[in-house]
């Protein structure tokens, strides 16, 4: 029975919003390049561009074609150039950053050919295969979602081409000579850019909204969706993106809930107990491999087990890692009498007086 209810589990899910598979991937263990070129990213994030020249400097030593590290340099250069600043030292570095640049798109271009040839091998390669009797591929075993999860680490996946690509502005595209005779723009010499908010949108939340939209304080409500065996305060900006999908967010912090019904057939505890594993891996799956823009590693630690109205519940925190931030967040699953429920509270820990706001006001039938 067990196995049936798990699959059915992993189905509804992948149908109501979570993806297909969404297993946890295996702890990966990034190799030092891409590790170096993350450190200095998070240097000119943090507005330390001389660092992280060095850093990239060293690793280009290393491996001359590393395509990552010569574009990232350009930028960590750029950054440092000041506009209106005709010393020699500024017009040296300027100058220096356009020689990175010039050296990047002759790698791309290297790196372009390869790839082409690469392409036209694997559609050669994908033709034969048609020709050829499809192998019989094994689904996992739906019964590891359903092993407990006490503590899980992993380095997400990074889009380095991505990450490159956001930190160079359209100024920086331009020919860096030019700029240095330019007069600074009021006195800045930064060049920072600062995303203005959009204009807050009325009525629902919506996750795509932005930074913006969850930072604003709102005012909160009573919910009680009909047919649910929950009833919670939430931000009134809420929204229900499918059936049995809530999301809200204020002052920093977004709350999602989603219900999945419960089969009428009575179920034994160890079978609850391997749908809400399986609840809980699924969501931990889904987050490590679309947090990559939130953070370097994914940590998950069980706090407790515990039974709230005499049915069972467990209670995890996690964190999204990146460079000197920590962004937290309470996942919590539960089965109710028709439903089960999983909870993300994304933006702080269990002990924040907003999170703490949230689950005393949680009551389940």
């Amino acid at each position: 029975m067990i196995r049936s209810l798990v699959a059915l589990t992993v189905l509804l899910l992948s149908i109501n919003g979570f993806p297909q598979g969404a297993r946890p991937q295996r702890d990966s263990t990034l190799n030092s390049a891409e590790q170096e070129i993350r450190a200095a990213l998070c240097d000119i994030d943090g507005g330390d561009f001389a660092t992280a020249e060095k850093k990239l400097e060293k690793l280009l030593q290393s491996n001359p074609r590393n395509i990552h590290a010569q574009r990232l340099l350009f930028v960590a250069l750029t950054r440092q150039v000041k506009p209106g600043d005709r010393s020699p030292g500024n017009t040296a570095l300027a100058r220096k950053a356009e020689a990175a640049r010039k050296r990047s798109e002759v790698l791309s271009a290297t790196l372009e050919t390869g790839r082409k040839a690469k392409a036209d091998r694997e559609e050669r390669n994908n033709e034969q295969a048609l020709r050829k009797p499809e192998a019989n591929e094994q689904p996992d075993d739906p019964e590891q979602l359903t092993e407990e999860l006490t503590d899980y680490k992993v380095e997400t996946s990074l889009d380095l081409d991505q990450a490159i690509e956001d930190r160079i502005t359209d100024a920086e595209l331009s020919s860096l000579v030019a700029p240095v005779f330019a007069a600074p723009a009021s006195g800045d010499t930064t060049r920072a850019t600062v995303a203005t908010p959009s204009k807050t949108p009325q009525g629902c939340f919506r996750e795509i909204d932005g930074l913006a939209q969850v930072l604003e304080k709102r005012e909160w409500k009573s919910f009680s969706p009909a047919g649910e065996d929950v009833s919670v305060e939430l931000p009134d900006n809420l929204c229900s993106s499918i059936a049995g999908s809530y999301i809200a967010a204020s002052d920093g912090v977004m709350y999602s809930i989603f219900s999945l019904a419960r089969p009428s057939l009575p179920s034994e505890p160890t079978v609850v107990d391997g749908v809400l594993n399986t609840l809980a891996r699924t969501f931990v799956g889904a987050r490590s491999r679309t947090s990559a823009d939130e953070g370097n590693s994914f940590e998950v630690k069980l706090l407790r087990k515990e039974a709230v109205n005499g049915r069972p519940s467990k209670v995890y925190e996690y964190a999204l890692i990146s460079c000197a931030k920590r962004k937290a967040g309470v996942l919590f699953v539960y089965a109710g009498k028709t439903h089960y429920y999983t909870v993300d509270i994304s933006g702080a820990n269990e002990s924040d007086p907003r999170v703490q706001r949230f689950l005393k006001s949680v009551r389940f039938r």
